[in-house]
């Protein structure tokens, strides 16, 4: 899966900028584990920002195509940090995920 296909932004050079001392197997790492999502077998959650320009929505919505009993939930303002800026909502759906 290339990420720019389907709109992402390269964050890599900017984030070494800010983390100097970052290890460099963290930027590197272009490891494609695409092929192999449909081997997973547990309830999986996804949890996207529709404003995210490092990973857009298209991205999620592959994703939800390619593992199974998978499911995409988009807060459509959110940016990359929604963890951060939604971190109510985000608790919300993670709990309901895990009680199921």
């Amino acid at each position: 899966m290339i990420l720019s296909d389907l709109g992402a932004e390269d964050w890599r050079t900017e984030f070494e900028t800010h983390n100097p001392n970052l290890l460099r197997w963290f930027l590197d790492d272009h490891t494609d584990l695409s092929a192999r999502l449909h081997e997973l077998r547990m309830p999986v959650i996804l949890l996207w920002g529709g404003a995210d320009p490092i990973s857009p929505v298209r991205v999620g919505q592959l994703l939800a195509q390619l593992i199974p009993n998978a499911q995409l939930e988009v807060f459509p303002e959110a940016g990359h940090d929604l963890g951060c800026t939604h971190a109510v909502a985000v608790a919300r759906f993670i709990d309901e995920h895990l009680a199921k």
